[in-house]
């Protein structure tokens, strides 16, 4: 209990200073559209590290009025990481669509190519390489082995594409990835195999979507693998949810028209709005 209230309370910290990191580049006026993205994708990240410390918080309070109270912080916190998502998204599509009027305005005017080595090579705004270091060095976990790794260069400009390729070298092989996400819904069936200490719904429908998220992000999609993640989501489901899906499968498939895996996870994220909506 301690120690989830411990992670509880640093992961609000570092979600925090994510938050306020990309609110202070949104308010930047010559904030360019790749650290947004940076930023963003680093909110993400402490947003979804959150929403599974927050879950497993919930499952350990037995006291109704204390649980409400919580369940509203985290409702404030799932909140906040939406909206700030939505006004990034919003900014992005604006300085995109200066960017592509610029681009028309200055079609026909070559003047511009004299200064180019090469006038057909596209030239984006980005970060300078020491903060993309930094942000490498933010996204690893502390006492993990690819923070020792990537700490183990000086943090340089020039440094930073050989820590990279280091990093690329140990950990970026697909099939490994692949591997990885695949043995983690595999913990997610011997789990409910041993009737250990089950996520509550909301929980578990985080882990799957993480896993399944990751997995499409790698090539292994609903479309091409689902006949064979399919076994292993439904493997990983409590008994009365999965009788319940059952129940309602055709009309699932058949009203909206896609795979078994979609309809199981589609199923899973209208009961954890349910669960929600009778809480509240």
């Amino acid at each position: 209990m301690e120690i989830i209230k411990r992670n509880k309370t640093a992961k609000r910290a570092a979600f925090t200073k994510a938050y306020t990191k990309l609110e202070s580049v949104l308010i930047n006026e010559n904030a360019n559209a790749e650290e947004i993205e940076l930023c963003l994708h680093l909110l993400k990240q402490k947003t979804d590290s959150l929403e599974l410390t927050h879950n497993e918080y919930l499952d350990t309070l037995t006291d109704e009025t204390e649980f409400k109270t919580e369940f509203n912080i985290v409702e404030e916190y799932r909140e906040k990481a939406l909206s700030m998502e939505f006004k990034s998204k919003r900014v992005l599509e604006n300085i995109k669509s200066k960017q592509n009027n610029n681009g028309s305005s200055n079609f026909g005017d070559n003047s511009h190519l004299a200064m180019c080595d090469n006038p057909y090579k596209v030239i984006s705004p980005r970060l300078p390489e020491i903060e993309l270091y930094k942000f490498g060095v933010q996204s690893t976990k502390i006492k993990s082995e690819a923070r020792e790794l990537i700490g183990s260069f000086p943090i340089t400009d020039e440094n930073y594409p050989l820590a990279i390729e280091s990093l690329t070298e140990r950990y970026g092989r697909k099939e490994l990835l692949i591997d990885f996400y695949v043995r983690e819904l595999l913990k997610l069936v011997l789990n409910n195999a041993t009737k250990k200490k089950q996520d509550s719904l909301s929980g578990l429908y985080n882990k799957l979507s993480t896993q399944l998220r990751a997995l499409s992000s790698l090539g292994v999609t609903t479309d091409q693998c689902g006949i064979i993640l399919y076994p292993l989501v439904e493997s990983s489901l409590p008994i009365h949810i999965l009788r319940s899906f059952e129940r309602q499968r055709k009309n699932i498939e058949s009203e909206q028209n896609i795979s078994a895996l979609d309809a199981i996870v589609s199923f899973l994220k209208s009961e954890v709005q349910s669960e929600k909506n009778k809480i509240k």
